[in-house]
C-alpha cells in the first residue's frame, strides 16, 4: 500500500471513528422513556396578564420520548391529548410498568379564546397506552369530578387517586384492573369552615405504602393527611388521619420521601420549602424545617439517595416582561436533608434559561436531570424544551451543570414522568 493509500485510510478511519462517537451523548441519562405534557393553549404569562396567545398551528400534547444514549436512536413521538398547565405539577402519571399514562384536562381547549378567564373548566382523565410508543393511542377517558387538579396512581398501580373542585366529592378514587378503569369513588375532605369559605383539595399524593395520602388545601394554606383502607364488603374508604399541618397561603403539591418518615411541600407565596414529620403511629404530624429556596418554588426532585433535593423555580418568568416581578431566567437551588431529622440546608443555585421549569426528575441513577422549559426567550421561536443537566458531588457542595443537550418541544412544556 501506497503512502497516500494509507494515509486516505487512516482519514477514513478517524472520520468513521469520530462519527460513532458524535453519536454517543457526551452524559449519562439513565431511562427507558420520557413523557412531557405541553399546553398550546396559552402562553407562560397568561394567569398573570391574562391573555392566553394561543398558538393555532400547535395543539396539546403528550411527547413520548423514546430513550438511548446514542442521540440517533432517540424518538420523539407525539399524541393529541387536552392538558393543562392551570393546575400545580400532578397532571400526569404512569402505571409501575410504565406502559400506561393518566393525564387530567384542569381546562378544556381554548377553541379560538382570548381570555385567560374564559377557558372551561375541564372534567376529563384520559388513559394513554403507550406500550408501543410509535402507535400510543388515547385507550379509555373516565371522569371524577369537575377541574381535577392533581392525580396520583398508587405504588401497586391499582388505584388512582385525584384532586377536584367538586364540593363534596374534591377525593376522587378510581379502580384500575386489566388495564381498564375501574369503579369511582367520591370522598369529601370533610375540613369545610364555618364561615362557609370555600376550601379547594388542590394536590393528592400516596405514602409509598399506599395506606395513606396527603392533600393539599390550598385556601386554608393545610396539608391533611387520609388513611385509605378497605371495608369488610371491599369498599374504599377514607378517614382523617392525624393532626392538620399549616404551612401558610399558597401551598403547592408535596412528595412524601421514599420510606415515608416525611412530607416536603412548598409554598409559592412564602418561597419556602416544608418539611413535615409524618406520624403513622399517633397522626401527630408536625413541621420540623422550613428555608427559603427561591421565587416561585412550584416542583422539587428528591435523589435516589434520599439525601439531595433540586427545587425547581419560576423565579418571575411567568410574570409580563416590563413587570417589576419579571425575570429572565428561572433558577434551580440544591438543597440538602438530613434523612434522620428532616432538617434543611441551603446549597448553591443555577440559572436555567427556560421559563416556568415545572417538570423535573432525576435519571434512575441520581446522576442527571431531566427538567422542562415552558419557554424561552427567543423571539424567532415559540417553543418549548427538555433539557438535562448534571449532578456533580464536590468538596465545597452539589454543583449542577447544563450538560447542552435540548430535545425541542411544542410550547407549554410542563408536566414530566420518567419511565425509569
Amino acid at each position: 500500500m501506497t503512502t497516500p493509500q494509507i494515509l486516505l485510510s487512516l482519514l477514513f478511519i478517524f472520520l468513521c471513528l469520530n462519527q460513532l462517537k458524535a453519536q454517543n451523548l457526551p452524559f449519562s441519562f439513565d431511562a427507558k422513556k420520557i413523557l412531557v405534557l405541553s399546553d398550546a393553549d396559552m402562553s407562560v404569562t397568561a394567569p398573570v396578564d391574562g391573555k392566553l396567545n394561543a398558538l393555532l398551528e400547535v395543539r396539546d400534547s403528550l411527547s413520548i420520548i423514546e430513550w438511548s444514549s446514542n442521540w440517533s436512536n432517540i424518538k420523539v413521538n407525539t399524541l393529541a391529548v387536552s392538558n393543562s398547565a392551570s393546575n400545580w405539577t400532578r397532571t400526569i402519571d404512569t402505571n409501575p410498568n410504565g406502559n400506561y399514562s393518566f393525564i387530567i384536562e384542569t381546562k378544556e381547549k381554548s377553541l379560538g379564546l382570548i381570555n385567560y378567564q374564559d377557558l372551561i373548566d375541564g372534567y376529563n382523565i384520559y388513559a394513554v397506552d403507550h406500550n408501543n410508543p410509535s402507535n400510543a393511542k388515547i385507550a379509555g377517558v373516565t371522569q371524577a369530578g369537575r377541574k381535577p387538579y392533581a392525580l396520583d396512581v398508587s405504588n401497586k398501580g391499582d388505584k388512582i387517586i385525584v384532586a377536584c373542585d367538586q364540593k363534596g366529592g374534591e377525593i376522587g378514587l378510581i379502580e384500575w384492573t386489566q388495564n381498564n378503569w375501574g369503579k369511582l369513588y367520591g370522598f369529601p375532605h370533610g375540613l369545610y369552615p364555618d364561615d362557609g369559605q370555600k376550601i379547594t383539595a388542590t394536590d393528592v399524593c400516596w405514602s409509598p405504602n399506599d395506606d395513606y395520602i396527603a392533600v393539599t388545601l390550598e385556601e386554608a394554606g393545610q396539608i391533611a393527611f387520609y388513611q385509605v383502607g378497605t371495608t369488610n364488603d371491599g369498599k374504599p374508604f377514607l378517614d382523617l388521619w392525624g393532626s392538620v399541618v399549616n404551612i401558610g397561603a399558597l401551598p403547592g403539591a408535596g412528595q412524601f420521601t421514599s420510606d415515608g418518615q416525611f412530607y416536603i411541600v412548598p409554598n409559592l407565596e412564602t418561597s419556602e420549602l416544608f418539611v413535615i414529620d409524618f406520624d403513622p403511629v399517633k397522626g401527630l404530624h408536625n413541621t420540623v424545617a422550613q428555608l427559603k429556596v427561591g421565587e416561585q418554588p412550584e416542583n422539587f426532585a428528591i435523589h435516589p439517595s434520599g439525601e439531595i433535593l433540586v427545587i425547581a423555580c419560576k423565579n418571575g418568568t411567568t410574570y409580563p416582561m416590563g413587570d417589576a416581578k419579571w425575570n429572565s431566567f428561572s433558577k434551580l437551588t440544591v438543597v440538602q436533608i438530613d434523612k434522620a431529622s428532616g432538617e434543611l440546608t441551603l446549597g448553591k443555585s443555577f440559572p436555567f434559561s427556560g421559563h416556568a421549569p415545572e417538570g423535573i426528575a432525576f435519571d434512575k441513577d441520581g446522576d442527571a436531570l431531566a427538567i422542562t422549559a415552558y419557554s424561552y426567550n427567543d423571539l424567532n421561536s415559540t417553543d418549548g424544551g427538555l433539557e438535562f443537566w448534571n449532578l456533580f458531588k464536590k468538596d465545597d457542595g452539589i454543583e449542577l451543570e447544563y450538560t447542552g443537550f435540548k430535545i425541542t418541544l411544542p410550547r407549554g412544556a410542563h408536566a414530566l414522568q420518567l419511565v425509569r
